[in-house]
């Protein structure tokens, strides 16, 4: 029992971390790709 509460915490903070990660670095993504567009045009 107290194995799989281990494995539930340790999956919602993993997953608590890529909710933050992931939409960061799109955001950056994004912007260096506009970045890049604008220098071609």
């Amino acid at each position: 029992m107290i194995d799989t509460f281990d494995n539930l915490v340790f999956l919602l903070s993993h997953l608590f971390v890529y909710s933050i990660k992931i939409p960061y670095f799109w955001l950056t993504y994004n912007q260096c790709n506009l970045k890049i567009s604008d220098d071609i045009s």
